[in-house]
This record gives C-alpha cells, sequence and structure tokens, in this order.
C-alpha cells in the first residue's frame, strides 16, 4: 500500500520558501516506497508547470508513522503572486473589474 500525502505547507523566510510534505502511513502493515516531483504552478485552472521546486523519494513507511520532507527554493525562482483585484474597483478605462 502506498502512504497518504497528509500535509502540504510552506512558511517564508527573507527571500526563501521552504515547503514541507508530511507522508503518513496508517495501515497496520509498512507502505511501500513513493518518489514523485514537486511542481510550481501559475494560480488559475489547466496552467501549465511554472519550475521544478524539487524531487522527493519516501522509503517504506511502519505502520502508523510519517515521514516529512522540506525542500528550500528561492522566492523569485517561483511564478509571480496573482494580480489583486477589489469588488467594484475601476480600471483607467472606467470599466468594474
Amino acid at each position: 500500500m502506498s502512504p497518504t500525502l497528509s500535509t502540504i505547507d510552506w512558511t517564508v523566510s527573507g527571500g526563501v520558501v521552504t515547503f514541507h510534505q508530511q507522508w503518513t502511513n496508517t495501515n497496520s502493515s509498512p507502505s511501500d516506497p513513493v518518489s514523485g516531483n514537486m511542481n510550481s504552478q501559475e494560480l488559475g485552472v489547466f496552467l501549465p508547470d511554472y519550475g521544478p521546486i524539487g524531487t522527493f523519494q519516501v522509503p517504506p513507511i511502519q505502520p502508523n508513522s510519517f515521514f516529512d520532507i522540506f525542500f528550500d527554493i528561492s522566492l523569485n525562482a517561483l511564478p509571480p503572486n496573482p494580480p489583486v483585484r477589489a469588488a467594484g474597483r475601476r480600471t483607467a478605462s472606467g470599466i468594474a473589474v
């Protein structure tokens, strides 16, 4: 059985983003190993990957246990933040957005 990706979160310190994945095995026997890639993506549906964050390998996890993975990546290697839009705000052309 494969482990479950139970957590994805991140912290920002200075110009570095630290991504965290936690893989969990809630089964009664050791899990299978898992490997993969973590990629960044611009905000939106069906957009292509922006760039790689890192590759990971999860070893077999003992029953009722977990395995943490951390990636550090420079903030400027990630996609830009989406534009901020407020309800009722007008553009230079006078059109509400």
